[in-house]
């Protein structure tokens, strides 16, 4: 592959490490080619929602801030050149009316519905003009990497996250107590607008990915169909209220999926560990250091329950924990992508750590 000479022998260690069976941790690491790079914008920075729409939908636009990034860096280990095509996350609500303000580094959601009975009524993937111009510039995209680079699957991901997009969360935690039966019935229309459009997604980046799929910010491949799950709204949940709703969602989100890894959201999220590890096709635990919590090695009895049950792990430490989480922690399964490597010595300082180089 073009931006990455060694991904067959790459491609190979992130099979193993899905499925448990790695000798050494892998570790993925993105780094400039030449110290103090900065990328050369070949178009202004939009200055307007409609703008805003082009820089994240026009095929070309895309390529070319992808393609200068590609250019510029080294992936070393583990690491994927990867384009994301991002519509923000829980993408799916977009396509059932959700208000959107497009950022050039975010998209930010606003609630479009006061009543839960109307949410994901009568989607037709068919006509769905927001759906239909993702789907196009995925496959465009996917054609264009062939031996180049890998397309990843966009963030659709996490249908209780979509309808506390589409409906505001004041609303979802009150209605989830005052009508169950009606919040459920919206997750589940939602949850079939996801299976039928992600169906779609996949075939369209099938070839690009060599027969399978990946995942762009975690660097993971798998030769079947992997995606991120998550239920960031899960914080303000009781251990009950995880089990009726989001331990719905999960078992009905990877009935068409094969491999699912878990984004689970710092600390507050710990008392669902165990609903979350119930669920056979979740292989890996994303572990997430949220802002203003403690460092990841603080977790390292969680992060060893995650790995005594055998699920992977992948991490984002920062560059002092590393050699710890290596000591610490088995091999089998668990993916690094330290913060803080800013250049190819300290990159292969911690390849050798790990037995890399």
């Amino acid at each position: 592959m073009k931006y990455k000479a060694d991904f067959p022998k790459v491609k190979n260690s992130l099979l193993e490490l899905l499925n448990m069976q790695n000798e050494r941790c892998c570790i993925a690491m993105v780094v400039p080619k030449k110290h103090g790079f900065v990328p050369k914008t070949r178009r202004p920075d939009p200055n307007n929602q409609e703008e805003m729409k082009s820089y994240y939908l026009d095929t070309d636009w895309v390529l070319e801030r992808n393609l200068e990034y590609f250019e510029n860096h080294d992936f070393l280990g583990e690491a994927l050149p990867c384009i994301f095509p991002f519509f923000g996350t829980s993408g799916h609500s977009v396509y059932l009316g959700s208000k959107v303000d497009l950022q050039v580094d975010t998209i930010w959601q606003k609630p479009a519905y006061d009543n839960l009975d109307d949410i994901a009524v009568d989607f037709d993937k068919n006509t769905n003009e927001i759906f239909l111009k993702q789907k196009k510039l995925v496959s465009e995209l996917s054609a264009e990497g062939i031996g180049k680079f890998l397309v990843s699957m966009p963030d659709n991901c996490g249908s209780l996250d979509a309808l506390d997009a589409l409906y505001g969360s004041e609303m979802l935690l009150i209605d989830l107590i005052e009508q169950p039966e009606s919040v459920k019935n919206a997750l589940d229309r939602i949850i079939d607008v996801y299976q039928d459009t992600i169906a779609d997604l996949f075939d369209a980046v099938r070839e690009n990915n060599f027969g399978g799929s990946s995942h762009s910010w975690m660097h993971l491949y798998s030769e079947g169909k992997l995606m991120q799950l998550q239920c960031d709204i899960s914080v303000t949940f009781s251990s009950d209220m995880y089990k009726d709703f989001a331990l719905h969602e999960l078992i009905r989100t990877t009935e068409v999926l094969d491999d699912a890894i878990y984004h689970l959201d710092g600390r507050e999220q710990i008392r669902h560990l165990d609903y979350i590890l119930s669920v056979p096709k979740i292989k890996m635990i994303q572990w997430t250091r949220v802002a203003g919590q403690e460092k990841t090695t603080h977790f390292l009895p969680v992060l060893k329950r995650i790995q005594d049950s055998g699920r992977g792990l992948v991490l984002f430490p920062e560059l002092d924990e590393v050699e710890l989480l290596l000591n610490e922690l088995k091999p089998q399964g668990l993916m690094m992508i330290p913060g803080g490597v800013k250049d190819r010595y300290t990159a292969d300082e911690i390849l050798r750590k790990a037995g890399k180089l």
